[in-house]
């Protein structure tokens, strides 16, 4: 149950980092500092303690006029956490939304490719993954909000994601289009560039939030469209690092989409939706901003994902199916093995997704393996659910989700991650016994898979499972409320 510390509220939230120098003691949250004379905080012992952590700012014992205003100004930059509570109304929503969302942008504009790209110390493969990543971002955008506008019980959403679809579908056309010539590529083998990883994951969990999350989706277009608040910083580093790769007018259309999102106040579309008295449960928050989280972090490591294209060499390296295809058979060597916690979780997907499967599909030569397989995992089905809590099981489970959508795409994930399991020791006994792989097998008979399109997914969830976290990941965190990170 959701109450309010019993040790007090406004604790300093975890995302603050407490620097201290000779004369200043800094406090650093996001884009934004405090700097407090280090002869005052040496002198106050309970206002340490609270730097601390072992203190919430509502115990401190001051009561002068100066701590008064300290305690504003603490709680008007976001550096204080929030009780927590039973319910909230959305706007209560919004303003944990506005501390929140701002840490998750400093994140993702710390992250080191920003000054490769601005040195330009970046090679041409690694600019190519970074403009073809924000190529495949924006052709999502209208395929989400119409998924939502179609799925959503509510009318005010319904029409939010309405609107946004129809504005959103073709930028990716009109604005993000991608000029082969400057990389030295076709136009087919721009339109046939493989998504990066984190590009597909967010795909995947985009649709998941548009079906299942109405508020997370909310979330995650405030977090986007709110980026347009550092066009001036945006233009100046799109001229820079133009100049420095010779790359024409390829970021005009850029700015001119960052310019419309200002002249039509985008981001204030999705924080509209939410100034509302309307009350909705801790629960229902914790997991839009769970949603977010994700979503968010998709995006960062997708940033690690491009750093990793940098590589130099005679030719410019593109993510080609036909190289992808020609490593399909490559196995579980490069990936690790899950822990108990990411197997539970992955043992609910598969069944969730069979479970799906057989609730899309009328064909009568599917219907019966499939539920065959579904009773097979009914014990997996009904495991307790729980938030995944990693990049890696969290693609997994999204690729699954948008694999249920056809039986036979999902029967041979289903087969490559067994195989993959089994390379590192980690079977899954119910899908191995004779009954499913005799429902496997079936599944897998009834549908072609030697188009290359076919091949291409089961290649792509292959990736999912040997993602690995970048050693220099920064890993997101939801840390607005009470009782997170303190002692």
């Amino acid at each position: 149950m959701r109450t309010s510390s019993s040790n007090g509220s406004n604790w300093l939230r975890p995302s603050v980092t407490v620097e201290e120098e000779a004369d200043t003691v800094r406090l650093k949250h996001g884009f934004l500092s405090v700097n407090l004379p280090s002869k005052w905080v040496s002198g106050d012992s309970a206002f340490r303690e609270f730097l601390h952590r072992k203190m919430a700012l509502s115990n401190w014992p001051s009561n002068t006029p100066e701590a008064h205003a300290l305690q504003r100004l603490l709680a008007s930059t976001g550096m204080l956490s929030e009780p927590q509570r039973l319910d909230y109304s959305l706007r209560e929503v919004r303003r944990l939304a506005e501390s929140q969302v701002p840490i998750w942008h400093a994140a993702y504009y710390a992250h080191p490719l920003w000054d490769k790209l601005r040195s330009g110390g970046a090679s041409k493969s690694c600019l190519l993954a970074w403009v073809m990543h924000n190529h495949h971002l924006s052709r999502s955008a209208g395929v989400t909000a119409a998924r939502c506008a179609a799925i959503s019980d509510r009318s005010d959403v319904r029409r939010l994601f309405h609107e946004s679809s129809i504005e959103e579908y073709a930028h990716y056309v009109e604005y993000y289009a991608v000029d082969s010539a400057l990389f030295g590529l076709s136009s087919d083998q721009i339109a046939s560039y493989v998504p990066l990883r984190s590009s597909l994951a967010f795909d995947h969990h985009m649709l998941r939030i548009a079906e299942e999350d109405w508020l997370g989706h909310v979330l995650v277009g405030y977090y986007q469209e709110s980026t347009a608040a550092y066009f001036d910083q945006c233009s100046v580093f799109y001229d820079q690092i133009t100049a420095l790769y010779d790359l024409g007018n390829l970021f005009e259309p850029w700015k001119a989409h960052i310019r419309l999102d200002l002249d039509y106040g985008h981001s204030g579309a999705f924080t509209n939706i939410l100034e509302s008295d309307e009350r909705v449960s801790a629960q229902m928050v914790d997991r839009a901003f769970a949603n977010a989280r994700v979503v968010a972090q998709h995006l960062l490591n997708a940033l690690d994902e491009v750093l990793a294209e940098n590589v130099v060499g005679p030719e410019i390296r593109w993510r080609d199916p036909s190289l992808l295809l020609h490593h399909e058979k490559s196995g579980a060597s490069h990936s690790e093995p899950f822990d108990e916690v990411d197997l539970a979780q992955l043992r609910r997907a598969m069944a969730q997704a069979l479970c799906q499967a057989l609730g899309k599909d009328f064909d009568s030569r599917y219907i019966y393996p499939l539920g065959q397989l579904v009773e097979v995992t009914s014990s997996w089905f009904h495991e307790p659910a729980t938030a995944p809590t990693n990049a890696r099981i969290n693609g997994i489970i999204g690729f699954l989700y948008y694999a249920s959508s056809s039986s036979t795409l999902l029967a041979h994930c289903l087969q490559r991650c067994i195989q993959m399991l089994r390379e590192l020791g980690q079977p899954f006994e119910l899908l191995e016994s004779e009954k499913g792989q005799t429902a496997l097998r079936q599944l897998l008979g009834l549908g072609p898979r030697n188009d290359e399109q076919s091949r291409l997914l089961v290649v792509q969830f292959e990736e999912m499972m040997k993602f690995k976290d970048s050693h220099s990941s920064v890993h997101l965190a939801v840390d607005l409320f009470d009782n997170q990170g303190h002692a």
